[in-house]
């Protein structure tokens, strides 16, 4: 089984962002009533993949998880 995964926001202006992440740690909120994206929880693979952004949830089009052998 994969414990890493790249997490990658995508951004309605195109640009990304992209992390490394432990791949069953991956938690995504979202409003009840919009649908839209909240807050997003994760445990990073390793300290040295640590990435520290800010970001206005509002600006995020989608989200993608996919693993890595």
């Amino acid at each position: 089984m994969n414990r890493k995964s790249i997490l990658t926001y995508h951004f309605k202006n195109g640009s990304s962002i992209a992390t490394t992440i432990e791949t069953d740690s991956l938690g995504i909120y979202r409003h009840k009533h919009t649908e839209n994206i909240v807050r997003a929880e994760f445990n990073y693979f390793d300290e040295s993949y640590r990435q520290i952004f800010v970001a206005d949830l509002s600006e995020i089009l989608y989200i993608t998880s996919e693993p890595v052998s």
